[in-house]
């Protein structure tokens, strides 16, 4: 099953990278190098971000009620940034009925077939999600929480970057159809 789905996968990404080459009259290697450049970019971004966030907040001298708001805006801004990449990457996808055409021949279930289709978009967008919302990482940190809530905290933070990225797909998916 997963090897199906990995291959799938591989040949989705393989078209969206061929369109993306297309449509800026470039090389596979070429937009593969600017796929990486982007990505680092991206790190880079939110790495400073970061960095001035935490130089920024003493989680010791702020208030319980503070201390909530400012999570929930992060986690607010995290769920907004991971909306709108998500958004970004569903509009440079390519069609799908030339990959469906593919994999119609091919004997795959169409979970699968879905799955791997989607799963591209759905693990590029969410490192770069993630690495755009490291400021909210490092709120969770610098906030002085508790060890068992920071963590907590962590994976809500995380599993709130994935919820928002299923479902700007998935709207973006039934509207296109």
């Amino acid at each position: 099953m997963l090897n199906q789905i990995s291959k799938i996968a591989h040949m989705s990404l393989l078209i969206w990278v061929r369109e993306i080459s297309k449509i800026f009259r470039t090389t596979k290697e070429k937009t593969y190098i600017w796929m990486v450049i982007s990505f680092l970019a991206c790190f880079a971004l939110g790495v400073s971000l970061a960095l001035m966030t935490s130089a920024q907040i003493n989680g010791a001298n702020l208030p319980d009620e503070l201390q909530r708001r400012i999570i929930k805006t992060s986690f607010g801004g995290a769920m907004m940034l991971s909306g709108i990449i998500a958004t970004i990457f569903c509009l440079t996808t390519p069609t799908q009925t030339s990959l469906q055409n593919v994999i119609s021949l091919l004997p795959v279930s169409n979970f699968r077939s879905g799955l791997g289709q989607t799963l591209p978009l759905l693990l590029i967008t969410f490192f770069f999600s993630c690495s755009v919302s490291a400021t909210s990482f490092v709120v969770v940190f610098k906030t002085g929480l508790p060890r068992t809530q920071t963590f907590f905290a962590l994976a809500l933070l995380i599993f709130a970057i994935c919820f928002s990225i299923i479902f700007c797909i998935s709207s973006f998916r039934l509207i296109k159809f």
